[in-house]
């Protein structure tokens, strides 16, 4: 959350303090949907780590793919509905989902490092 805090902020920024032409008005949808993914992934995989042992690999996984299908399903619907200025609107879409999608990995490689140097693998 404090992540997508952040991500708000420099949004806010760039459309207050520059030129914003980049950013689509959709932007706010898009960073609330991807907020809202990350927040139901995080609870999908501390539920496999809590109650199925040795399972976060699937849940994490599987997290992932759900991740990529509703992404691509909420891409697809504003682009149905008709979102004006198209190329903006993906290049906002996919910058926003591949920022979040790094700093999940960030946070995974990070986790794992420190569990791999006290010998919980």
């Amino acid at each position: 959350m404090l992540f997508a805090g952040l991500l708000a902020a420099a949004l806010w920024a760039v459309q207050a303090f520059s030129d914003a032409r980049w950013l689509h008005p959709m932007v706010w949808w898009l960073l609330l949907i991807n907020t809202l993914l990350a927040v139901g992934i995080q609870l999908l995989v501390d539920y496999g780590v809590h109650y199925r042992r040795g399972s976060f690999q699937i849940f994490y996984l599987g997290g992932s793919v759900i991740r990529l299908f509703i992404s691509a399903l909420v891409a697809f619907a504003f682009i149905y509905m008709g979102t004006p200025a198209l190329e903006t609107f993906v290049l906002n879409f996919f910058a926003i989902y591949l920022i979040f999608v790094g700093f999940e990995i960030y946070a995974v490689l990070g986790n794992l490092r420190s569990d791999s140097q006290r010998g919980l693998n």
